[in-house]
């Protein structure tokens, strides 16, 4: 069997509607990330209850420690809990309508798209993680692998950073949509530099971004508690919805049973 110390590939757990995956956990490698796509919606579900239970096993048998989820709906949390996984944080989901009238707005920071090209270089990809770091810290922020996981999350997705005085990026958005609707995936701007407009910037250039790919809804969320996120966010026309999202964690033995 693995030790937690031995380097581990991403692991195909369930593939189908919703596809299950497991990696390292950036911030403790004893720990594994588990990845559920489409776990946003209210009514997603795994498989199949006892699926839960093989994937413990599983990972288990990886030499896990551990697992911590990703941000999951209330249907999924509830499959979760059951099988022993708590709730470490709890996130706000919002939603905007994009199909309406689009309210003038004039920059106070110049906003730049990231394609491409840029983002396959590394250096611009590390001050990118190092703003969602320093915004963060170490137990929420990006890590690569899950950053370029944010990337692909959607059809289409576009990176765009504000610039500072000295031509330095000081925040960042990164936006995703598929068919019609729109994501805010990560919102990041540095401590000294928030209070300034920067955030409201950002999000007009994502919005904006948005509504010329098709999008006429986007979802956002953010911890219940960060008042911050909270006023920026229906600042720029969204409202929280009916339910919100989770992030769980629970610990692995060796020979984890199904309950």
């Amino acid at each position: 069997m693995r030790t937690p110390t031995t380097p581990r590939q991403a692991t195909v757990l369930w593939s189908g509607a919703v596809t299950v995956t497991a990696r390292p956990w950036s911030h403790d490698k004893s720990r594994a990330y588990l990845l559920i796509s489409g776990a946003h919606t209210g009514h997603a579900a795994v498989p199949g209850e006892d699926m839960v239970g093989h994937w413990m096993e599983r990972l288990a048998e990886l030499g896990y420690e551990g697992v911590r989820t990703g941000a999951v709906g209330p249907d999924i949390a509830r499959i979760l809990v059951d099988k022993g996984f708590l709730p470490v944080q709890d996130l706000t989901l919002l939603s905007a309508d994009m199909s309406g009238r689009v309210a003038p707005h004039t920059p106070t920071t110049q906003v730049r798209p990231l394609r491409g090209g840029f983002l396959g270089r590394r250096a611009v990809v590390d001050r990118i993680l190092d703003i969602d770091h320093r915004s963060f810290g170490d137990e929420w922020s990006l890590d690569l692998p899950s950053f370029d996981e944010a990337t692909r999350a959607t059809h289409r997705s576009r990176v765009l950073v504000a610039k500072g005085a000295a031509g330095v990026p000081v925040g960042f958005v990164l936006a995703g949509v598929s068919d019609s609707t729109g994501f805010i995936q990560r919102l990041a701007v540095l401590p000294e530099h928030r209070r300034t407009g920067i955030g409201l910037d950002l999000m007009d250039a994502a919005h904006r971004w948005l509504r010329s790919r098709g999008s006429t809804t986007c979802l956002v969320n953010t911890e219940t508690d960060n008042l911050g996120a909270l006023a920026l966010y229906r600042h720029c026309g969204y409202a929280p919805l009916p339910y919100g999202l989770q992030v769980l964690e629970r610990t692995l033995t060796t020979g984890v049973n199904r309950s």
